[in-house]
């Protein structure tokens, strides 16, 4: 009879963690993890085999947990189901998890928004310091072997620009060239946003560039007074940040999956890095009791761990409920971590321009194989050609004699292949292509192939990256890249030339306008063509005024704030030599300030100025003036780099 008929089990599926961290811009929760999740599937469905099906499961409307606060045994919001007709034993189930902060980031305030672009357009100036780091440890270089127990934890920092002269002048460049076309954008398509909303009575929605750069103004800046969140007063709003991405991280490595990964998208990718390279004795300050409570004794026991003594300087601050000598144990934590994939990643720009932020806990130097972190897992940043934000991570290294795998994954720059616009690249990695598009069909393949394959991870030692091409940037890349972002900062330029003409034509002088006999308001529109682009030069002019103006705010206004900060700690060597440095950047802040003032006003015209004229001269002059302060400041830094504290 049927009923007397042995039933079997079904068969088990394999359990894979994901965990999904979002990049900058307004995004309601859940919106990445499902646009994630959609093209996960696609690409599962195509790539994985001719007998593969796939299945979602979405309980992210009932979701109840406020984001940072997760349970261990919850399920997952969204579950992605593998299985095979003939092999129902090799199915996978990917339970997939995010860190979503975008409630934590930019403000969009009036003043928040002024602080934004003094931030953003005056980055070319901002001081760069590789001394200034806020956690107070040592780096592996000053360890020393007569340190009493316990031993304090070491950390190590990316190698920043500031003291390689070139490196840093192609990047204070590059960072003027953004500011240009970040003024440029506000002079086309912002304002031309702004007119017609006013001439239609439409509402415009907020800049972009507010809205999406502001999450890396808000990670990338210090604390300030009253400023701060509740959670971490008088700390900066990345620890909030950290607070999420350390608590899903902790929880996921706690569940029982047979091994999971972390894939992170744009600033997220700086979010994750911050996670994975935590100390120990630091990481459960980030945590809820709740989580803390349930977790293990094998990621909360350490006896190795390194201790920070000057508890009450730790950040985020330790709470009441710790006991001092608490900690993660963090080659538990990783012991399953068999991927951290990051795309569209700006933790190069991090690296050269604020490493603090982007520093990593060392092991020391007499650590054992069972301290090798992160022996069993690849770091693969995908990089497209054509997205500004992404590029080839390069300055982040073991320390010397530390075997592969120790402190960081081993690192794997990967080509995206297929071609994508200028810009448009950023959100476009795991675009599905469609059905006729062969073009990515291997790309893809081996992408699934490393995710779905349960075999045994790579050596930490070998050299090719678990799927795609490695990446090195060639002349072919830097010339497509640059060719785009000449185009499109000629495109912003004529746009804004065309828009601002339309404005101020009713406005403008008779011998600027040179309509002939027609009227200004019975101009033809070659005749507005004619007049915006006369009106070129002085658009250019203004833009390099704006970037030089607020360049020089953000070099002596910071530097100002450096030297006071140094000033608190005037005792130790280190901040002896960051108040001569910055003692040094403000005078010549200053002095290139008052420069540029002198020859702005000695070359104004005598006479009424000449739109075509009086525009060239102070376009070329302000980029003259600014290339001259990239140089100035650049110099300084390197003459200090390399002097030898006291």
């Amino acid at each position: 009879m049927t009923a007397d008929r042995p039933v079997s089990p079904p068969p088990v599926a394999e359990s894979v963690g994901l965990l999904f961290v979002h990049g900058i811009g307004e995004q309601a929760r859940w919106a990445h993890l499902r646009q994630s999740v959609v093209e996960l599937a696609e690409l599962l469905r195509r790539y994985g085999g001719e007998t593969a099906s796939v299945s979602v499961v979405d309980r992210t409307d009932h979701w109840q947990r406020p984001p940072g606060q997760p349970r261990l045994d919850d399920p997952a919001p969204i579950t992605v189901s593998l299985r095979y007709r003939n092999q129902p034993a090799q199915g996978i189930d990917f339970h997939c998890h995010e860190v979503w902060w975008a409630d934590l980031g930019h403000r969009s305030g009036l003043i928040d928004s002024v602080r934004f672009w003094i931030w953003g357009l005056g980055q070319w100036g901002a001081p760069i310091y590789l001394d200034r780091d806020a956690s107070g440890l040592d780096s592996l270089d000053k360890d020393s072997p007569s340190r009493p127990r316990p031993r304090r934890p070491a950390v190590a920092m990316p190698r920043s620009v500031g003291g390689q002269l070139g490196h840093q002048l192609l990047t204070r460049f590059g960072l003027a060239w953004a500011g240009l076309v970040a003024v440029l954008t506000v002079l086309s398509w912002s304002l031309f946003k702004k007119v017609a909303g006013t001439l239609g009575d439409v509402s415009t929605s907020p800049s972009l560039l507010v809205q999406y750069l502001g999450d890396v103004q808000a990670y990338e800046e210090r604390a300030r007074p009253g400023q701060g969140l509740p959670s971490d007063p008088g700390h900066p709003r990345r620890v909030a940040i950290r607070r999420r991405m350390v608590a899903e991280m902790v929880a996921m490595a706690a569940r029982p999956h047979s091994r999971w990964y972390i894939m992170a998208h744009s600033l997220g990718s700086v979010v994750a890095f911050n996670g994975i390279g935590e100390i120990g004795h630091t990481l459960p300050n980030y945590l809820p009791r709740a989580v803390w409570e349930a977790l293990p004794d094998a990621l909360t026991t350490d006896p190795d761990c390194p201790l920070r003594e000057d508890i009450e300087s730790m950040m985020p601050a330790r709470p009441g409920w710790l006991g001092k000598r608490d900690c993660i144990n963090r080659p538990a934590l990783f012991a399953r971590l068999r991927g951290l994939v990051t795309y569209g990643s700006p933790l190069d720009k991090f690296a050269a321009l604020w490493p603090r932020i982007v520093a990593f806990e060392t092991q020391p130097r007499d650590a054992g194989p069972e301290r090798q972190i992160f022996a069993d897992c690849a770091w693969v940043n995908l990089v497209a050609n054509t997205d500004p934000v992404a590029g080839a991570i390069d300055r982040f290294a073991e320390p010397e004699g530390t075997p592969p795998g120790t402190n960081l994954p081993r690192l794997h720059n990967v080509r995206r292949t297929g071609r994508q616009l200028f810009g448009l690249a950023h959100v476009q990695y795991w675009q599905v292509p469609r059905p006729w598009d062969n073009t990515r069909a291997d790309y893809y393949k081996a992408v699934i192939a490393w995710l779905t394959a349960a075999r045994a991870p790579e050596p930490a030692d070998d050299p090719s990256p678990p799927f795609g091409t490695r990446y090195v940037p060639g002349v072919p890349d830097y010339l497509t890249m640059i060719g785009q972002a000449l185009a499109l900062t000629m495109l912003l330029w004529a746009a804004g030339a065309v828009v601002i003409a339309a404005v101020v034509i009713p406005f403008a002088p008779e011998e600027w306008r040179i309509f002939g006999e027609v009227a200004s308001s019975e101009a033809g529109w070659r005749d507005y063509a004619r007049f915006a682009l006369r009106l070129m030069p002085a658009v250019a002019a203004g833009a390099l005024l704006i970037l030089y103006l607020t360049g020089h705010l953000r070099w002596i206004g910071e530097t100002w704030a450096d030297h006071r900060l140094a000033a608190l700690a005037k005792d130790t060597p280190h901040a002896k030599r960051l108040m001569r440095l910055a003692t040094a950047q403000i005078a010549a802040g200053a002095t290139s300030l008052a420069l540029g003032i002198i020859l702005m006003i000695w070359s104004w015209p005598a006479a009424a100025p000449k739109l075509v004229e009086t525009g060239t001269t102070y376009a070329v002059l302000l980029f003259g003036l600014i290339m001259l302060a990239n140089l100035l400041q650049s110099v300084i830094n390197r003459a200090f780099w390399h002097a030898k504290p006291e």
